[in-house]
């Protein structure tokens, strides 16, 4: 906004709306957290809040750069109005404890907290970890026994990255350092990487 104001001052030197834009970082963030993002995020509230507007719910830890553990939320659901499955941004919170039972209050809280009924939960995913998925006192098995139809979906890039894991172990070590070393040749030469594209489009 420090930019694109400036600009568009220049730009359109006859409109008097324009004129009297004074928009900066400040304005322009707040208008987009308390205004614009509230009205959004209202909007996926609304539509959740329909009995029977059935949605699953991805949750995932994460931990900021002053260690603050937090709790990101994403709700997948069928969108009435545009005929679409669509995947919004829901709810992040702070994290004190990160225990199965916890973590299950803070999902559900997250919920109920947007007077969303608890019952059109159908869907969870998350990653691998026991205390998310585990058989026994988990996440999941905590809202089997509240939601016994709910269905739980684990990330599928975890999965792979551990299946790719496991089979890179089987390679010898000289398929990894030569793969690191052609990374590194390329990586730090633009004059290899332009050598290499013009002699790869007249190998072809």
């Amino acid at each position: 906004m420090d930019t694109v104001i400036p600009l568009t001052k220049e730009v359109f030197t006859d409109s008097e709306i324009v004129s009297k834009l004074a928009v900066r970082r400040t304005k322009a963030s707040l208008c987009i957290k308390n205004a614009l993002g509230n009205n959004l995020a209202n909007i996926v509230f609304d539509a959740l809040r329909v009995p029977g507007a059935f949605f699953s719910i991805i949750m995932d830890e994460t931990t900021d750069c002053s260690t603050i553990k937090q709790l990101a939320f994403t709700v997948i659901y069928f969108n009435v109005e545009s005929n679409k499955v669509e995947t919004h941004f829901f709810d992040m919170i702070e994290a004190k404890s990160g225990d199965a039972i916890s973590l299950v209050k803070y999902l559900t809280n997250v919920i109920e907290s947007k007077e969303i009924p608890l019952s059109n939960l159908i869907g969870f995913c998350s990653d691998t970890t026991n205390v998310m998925i585990g058989e026994h006192n988990s996440v999941f098995s905590h809202l089997k026994a509240a939601l016994p139809s709910i269905a739980c979906i684990k990330f599928p890039c975890h999965l792979i990255h551990l299946a790719a894991s496991k089979a890179c172990l089987k390679f010898p070590r000289s398929v990894e350092d030569l793969m690191r070393n052609l990374g590194s040749h390329f990586s730090r030469s633009s004059f290899r990487q332009e050598k290499f594209a013009v002699s790869s489009f007249f190998s072809m």
